[in-house]
């Protein structure tokens, strides 16, 4: 064979990975058809069988008692441990990397497949080695090197992987529910193929033996000895006569496992991504029944493969549930233009089933959605009273004992993730004081459950990590913010004294706690982690993994909370594109990007350039998920605080009492997302002059926050600043001291001296002094803002145009006109050049100059002003306030005032 031609070499390696799949009773049947015209190809290729005697997993198989490396040889820097297992493919033993003092895995080519003349088994040996490195991803196993031993066979070396397969697991498993704990391991896995497929890598041979759980729960997709990298052409082509075995071999081999193969790889066809997307949707199937979707030997399989003619998902099996059996059939489809079109969309589809999400790919009748938030609290009953058991609340059996009932799994990382899924399920409730079961709390259920962990978990670190990181987002959810972040806290402790620093589970667990230092208000902190978390990601992960993108959309809304809008707009569009790129338009983390840049857009005062993403976020979502999903509710909410910031008040609060109402239903009164809408309700109604139904609604939040999100917390500070308006607009002039100035005290204490929000703090404060003719007083806590803001923020910033027509109105008061004049001349042009003629800022300016030609003796010109105001951006609050202001008070009573007055007032609002 020493002279053949590459494509004959590529013909018999396809030919011979064909048959290795198949059961030694149908191969001989198989060459014959595919060998017809050619004896000595099929001669070829079963010289090649007859030197293969172990073929399958190492994992499966074990170690058999052909003589291979001797304990103690070394290979360059790797000294042999001992044989881990041998298969068809490679031998793969333990070894000691002397170099950085850890066991590694070496993988060689068996003596018996590196004998000369087989050539194509040293290429397609190599070829596993170069895809696995180049599909760089947490779930598939690291190459760290190749070599040559001194007979010229090749081998290269891996991270040492410790566990099973997910056949062993499922085959160990009778029951349904036990079986479906192991989802995320698929997930998992659908992921590593979707960042595969990004590099234009197939597997081409999903399968449940070629997963493997570590001891650690981790998940790892084995065995790319078959992956095709799709940027390379090696004569693949549909086949021009599907039904002829010849034809079909020269086109391209059948590769993978019959039982889980597509029916395009069953007839030889060319395969891409799709292909993947069914065999890992046969791998869910059989994880779900109990079996896989084809019975009997590859002669029977292969023409059902070819038919797509599987027995149905819920066949005597009707307790699985019909969204998971939708997910299967679609990743099942004949057709592969039917399929999800990325394994992402699978992995997508999969997590909105764990999380009560409604799957994509199912169609639900009425009578599901009207049943399934009932069948939700159902659930969340009976599973509470059993987990009272393991809280020690009634029935005395404590959390190791329920560890042991479920396969020891206490000692086993696996059983500590069905744990984790188990009580992040349980815990989905809205209200943390709602009662569960014998009149005991689901937060006395938590707290219970996370003090049994602590003490009763101590020797067993790696469950114990996984559960407080659990509990930690259960409690993330429910908005307990405080008890979250030490749980969070000895997570990331144990996990990097576990796991290392750059561990997926470790930055995982560290991401959560730099969301909940951000929640609690320490945003230095969390800035800290979050900078450190993307750095880490991007180095283990890549650049546009979607945990390196999470993080780094986590850092932009830190960004945009503490007033860096351009920072923020800059990360969130970094995000959008990534996203965009590799998840599609319309995926849930593309619209979380396009909602945060939105936002940021708003900030910077884009509005038009916001308004535009709002609408496709909210017209996407509600097609997708419907109205009452919490992202769409998101949406409509941050979309409400919009069309208040563009003059449209009434429009506004309609959205905000939708969400309101909505969000009570679906959260409960006192979560942090149903206090959010609270506030934005109570900004619509004192936008609308309504001010004693905003004190109200102001005075409940700020005790409903103080009591669940603690006294101090940073959200505290939004209520309390609009009571202060409120205050101030009624002419309550000690109220609105007093709470301004808490707030500033509080925003220096919690945020810093220079925040944006402290700086507005600031403003709001000399607002009230020069109400109560403390002027002094007034113009120099203007200046010490307006300084900071103009470095922080920029001079067109809204927060900078608000503090300089405070200033300005300081400066009127103190009869210093010429100086009041040119900042308000300023103010006007950097309104209108950086937020457009109609915004209520611009309205303001003229407001206040109307005001300082009243003062000046100029009642035309002042007239002139309010009715440019009125006609650019006053809010109904605005005018109302205009017939309340004491420095209009001469204005009282004139025909033209009370004409402009009543003309504002009968104005519909901007659409």
């Amino acid at each position: 064979m020493a002279g053949m031609k590459p494509k004959r070499w590529e013909q018999i390696d396809e030919l011979f990975h064909a048959a290795l799949a198949m059961e030694p009773a149908v191969r001989a049947k198989f060459l014959r058809a595919a060998c017809n015209e050619d004896p000595a190809l099929r001669s070829e290729v079963e010289a090649l069988l007859a030197a293969d005697r172990s073929a399958g997993n190492f994992l499966e198989n074990g170690v058999d008692g052909a003589k291979g490396l001797e304990p103690g040889l070394r290979l360059g820097g790797y000294q042999i441990i001992g044989l881990i297992g041998r298969g068809g493919m490679g031998e793969v033993y333990r070894a000691h990397d002397t170099r950085l003092s850890r066991e590694v895995a070496l993988k060689v080519l068996p003596q018996s497949r590196g004998s000369k003349g087989s050539g194509s088994l040293f290429r397609r040996f190599d070829s596993e080695a170069l895809l696995t490195a180049n599909v760089e991803h947490p779930a598939v196993v690291p190459i760290y090197e190749r070599g040559e031993l001194s007979d010229g066979r090749p081998y290269y070396s891996m991270k040492l992987i410790s566990g099973r397969s997910l056949r062993e697991l499922i085959d160990e498993r009778k029951n349904l529910a036990d079986r479906m704990a192991l989802l995320p391991n698929v997930i998992a896995v659908a992921e590593a193929l979707a960042h595969a497929h990004t590099r234009r890598v197939v597997h081409r041979d999903v399968k449940p033996s070629n997963i493997i759980i570590g001891e650690f729960g981790e998940t790892v997709l084995i065995d790319w000895g078959v992956a095709k990298d799709l940027g390379e052409s090696l004569g693949e082509h549909p086949p021009s006569h599907p039904s002829s075995a010849s034809d079909r071999t020269e086109a391209g081999a059948i590769i993978g496992t019959p039982a889980y193969m597509s029916p395009e790889q069953a007839l030889g066809s060319s395969v891409g991504e799709r292909s993947d997307v069914f065999s890992l949707g046969a791998t869910l199937y059989h994880l779900l029944a109990g079996r896989a979707p084809y019975q009997g030997d590859s002669e029977a399989i292969l023409p059902q493969v070819e038919r797509g003619d599987y027995p149905p998902l819920t066949e005597g099996q009707p307790e699985i549930p019909g969204e998971l059996a939708a997910i299967v059939n679609k990743a099942m489809e004949r057709e592969p233009a039917r399929r999800y079109p990325t394994a992402r969309e699978l992995a997508e589809d999969l997590r909105r089933f764990q999380t009560g999400q409604l799957v994509l790919s199912h169609r639900y009748s009425a009578r599901e959605l009207l049943f399934r938030r009932m069948k939700r609290h159902q659930a969340l009953l009976l599973v509470s009273i059993a987990f009272l058991g393991v809280a020690g609340v009634g029935t005395g059996v404590g959390l190791r004992r329920i560890f042991a009932e479920r396969d020891r799994a206490s000692r086993e990382a696996e059983t500590s993730r069905r744990v984790s899924q188990f009580m992040t399920e349980m815990f989905k409730v809205s209200d943390p004081s709602e009662a569960r079961g014998n009149n005991v709390t689901a937060r006395e259920i938590l707290d219970q459950g996370s003090k049994q962990i602590e003490s009763g978990l101590a020797k067993e670190p790696a469950v114990q990590a996984r559960l407080m990181d659990t509990m930690a987002q259960v409690y993330e959810s429910l908005g307990l913010f405080t008890k979250a972040r030490p749980l969070a806290e000895k997570a990331v402790a144990l996990r990097q004294k576990l796991l290392g620093p750059d561990h997926p589970d470790t930055l995982r667990s560290t991401n959560l706690l730099a969301n909940l230092e951000r929640e609690v208000g320490h945003h230095t902190t969390a800035e800290k982690i979050f900078l450190d978390v993307v750095q880490r990601r991007r180095r283990v992960l890549g650049p546009e993994h979607p945990d390196t993108l999470l993080s780094m959309n986590d850092l932009g809304v830190l960004q945009r909370e503490v007033g860096m809008y351009s920072q923020a707009a800059d990360t969130h569009s970094q995000v959008l594109e990534a996203r965009r790129r590799s998840l599609g338009a319309e995926h849930a983390d593309t619209l979380v990007s396009m909602n945060n840049l939105a936002v940021a857009y708003s900030k910077l005062g884009r509005l038009s350039d916001a308004e535009t993403l709002h609408r496709q976020v909210l017209e996407i979502r509600r097609r997708t998920l419907g109205s009452e999903h919490l992202n769409t509710l998101r949406s409509l909410d941050v979309l409400a605080n919009l069309q208040r910031e563009l003059g449209h008040y009434d429009s506004a609060k309609v959205m905000h009492e939708e969400v309101l109402q909505a969000r009570r239903g679906l959260l409960g009164p006192d979560h942090p997302q149903t206090l959010r809408t609270l506030y934005n309700l109570a900004e619509d109604q004192r936008s609308l002059g309504s001010y004693s139904q905003a004190e109200t609604i102001y005075r409940n939040l700020i005790e409903a926050q103080r009591r669940v999100l603690g006294p101090e917390n940073v959200d505290v500070l939004r209520p309390m600043a609009g009571l202060g308006a409120v205050y101030l607009a009624m002419k309550r002039f000690q109220d609105a001291e007093a709470i301004r100035r808490e707030v500033l005290e509080l925003s220096i204490r919690r945020l810093g001296p220079e925040k944006p929000n402290t700086l507005v703090a600031m403003k709001d404060l000399a607002e009230v002094e020069s109400a109560l003719g403390r002027q002094q007083e007034a113009e120099k806590l203007c200046r010490r803002a307006l300084e900071a803001q103009q470095r922080a923020v920029g001079p067109d910033h809204p927060h900078t145009l608000t503090t300089l027509r405070t200033l300005a109105n300081v400066y009127a008061r103190q009869n210093r006109f010429d100086e009041s004049e040119k900042l308000l001349e300023e103010t006007l042009a950097a309104a209108r050049r950086a937020l457009g003629s109609r915004s209520r800022e611009v309205g303001l300016a003229l407001y206040s100059l109307a005001s300082l030609e009243l003062r000046r003796g100029n009642r035309d010109q002042a007239m002139k002003y309010l009715w440019q105001a009125v006609d650019h951006g006053l809010s109904p609050a605005d005018i109302k306030q205009l017939q309340q202001d004491d420095e209009f008070k001469a204005l009282w009573g004139d025909p033209q005032f009370e004409s402009l007055v009543a003309d504002a007032s009968r104005r519909p609002q901007p659409l």
